[in-house]
């Protein structure tokens, strides 16, 4: 997967994928040859729409050279070659590894940010997942988050222990009343049928029941889980009431990487355009509906998937920030996919007491 990159594997006749237990890849005409890694084209420094944000290429139109610019993400492998990067020491607030879960806890918006790139060896490295994570820190700066409120990793600070050091930082400082975030972009590994983790850049992992269990003692009422990665839609288990997970594939899909962008396709459309550049609300809801809108006109099948236990809009600005909504633009007129909140239904059964309408993309599942 990519970390926070991404999209579904959409469309067309499906065949098992090899690397993925119980996966399916697209295997039409259209996309033929993507699913091995691709030449990455040399990116232009500037945007399309003037933004001077670092190694990014103007979007190409909907459907044009996409094969040259685009690459199926490899599943990470089962135990890397080579060794692993350098160690790098974690954020101070982290640093002796004794964060308790019971701290001074407060209300406004707190959050943790990841993004890998550097993995054990050189064969499984990812481009972009460290672009996505700087992209949710700037998004998250512009909503009114001070630097205090939130913790961010990349990298060689990425062990199995500091990533859950960093949820125990989360649940000491975000109050019932606060909005909290997790985001990561980086290697997702399949385990088996419905089981996902975490790969963080010394090799270890973090498995999807771990990373439950340690985001269950964060007490918000509402807060956003974003996995900008492979499978990123099957972490389910994280879900309680309050809480929305946006994933950059479903649970049975791998990611795509795209050098025109330098990011995954969730974070440009979901946060860098949506919220940065200001297309949509401050809202998840609203930069995701604005994100899938966008990719199912410009890159058709790689659309992100967002399951939404929350009780209404979930606004990521802290309660009295100063920082202004991004204007909201209207959808485009007749959309060729609409905006779904849900993986296509198979991916995962609803949980005890949820009711569900629809099906596949287009299955939508309340508590």
């Amino acid at each position: 997967m990519i970390a926070l990159a991404i999209a579904l594997i959409g469309g067309g006749p499906l065949a098992q994928d090899p690397r993925v237990p119980g996966s399916s890849k697209q295997t039409t005409a259209p996309d033929a040859g993507l699913t091995q890694e691709v030449a990455l084209a040399p990116v232009d420094p500037v945007a399309s729409d003037g933004d001077p944000a670092t190694n990014l290429a103007a979007v190409p139109p909907a459907g044009s050279a996409r094969k040259h610019t685009e690459a199926v993400i490899k599943a990470a492998p089962a135990r890397f070659e080579g060794p692993a990067p350098k160690p790098v020491p974690p954020p101070a607030a982290i640093a002796d590894g004794s964060v308790s879960s019971q701290g001074n806890r407060q209300g406004g918006t707190w959050a943790v940010v990841i993004g890998v790139n550097d993995y054990p060896g050189s064969g499984d490295d990812l481009s972009y997942a460290v672009n996505d994570a700087n992209d949710a820190v700037q998004a998250l700066g512009m909503l009114g988050v001070g630097a205090d409120h939130m913790l961010v990793l990349r990298d060689g600070q990425v062990t199995r222990n500091t990533l859950l050091d960093s949820i125990s930082w989360l649940a000491a400082h975000a109050g019932p009343e606060a909005v909290a975030g997790f985001f990561y972009a980086g290697h997702v590994r399949k385990t088996g049928s419905g089981n996902e983790e975490i790969v963080t850049s010394d090799g270890s992992s973090v498995t999807d029941s771990q990373l439950a269990n340690a985001l269950s003692k964060v007490v918000a009422n509402r807060s956003w889980v974003a996995i900008a990665a492979c499978f990123g839609g099957g972490f389910t288990e994280v879900l309680r009431p309050g809480r929305v997970l946006s994933g950059a594939a479903s649970a049975n899909s791998l990611a795509y990487e795209n050098s025109s962008i330098g990011r995954s396709y969730m974070v440009y459309y979901m946060v860098r355009q949506a919220i940065i550049n200001g297309h949509a609300s401050a809202t998840v809801q609203s930069a995701f509906n604005y994100a899938v809108n966008r990719i199912s006109r410009e890159h058709p099948g790689r659309e992100p998937v967002q399951i939404d236990n929350g009780d209404g809009a979930l606004d990521l600005r802290p309660p009295g920030s100063n920082a202004a909504p991004p204007r909201s633009d209207p959808p485009p007129s007749n959309p060729s996919t609409p905006p779904t909140s849900e993986p296509p239904a198979g991916d995962r059964p609803p949980s005890g007491g949820q009711t569900c309408t629809g099906s596949g993309l287009f299955r939508i599942c309340k508590n």
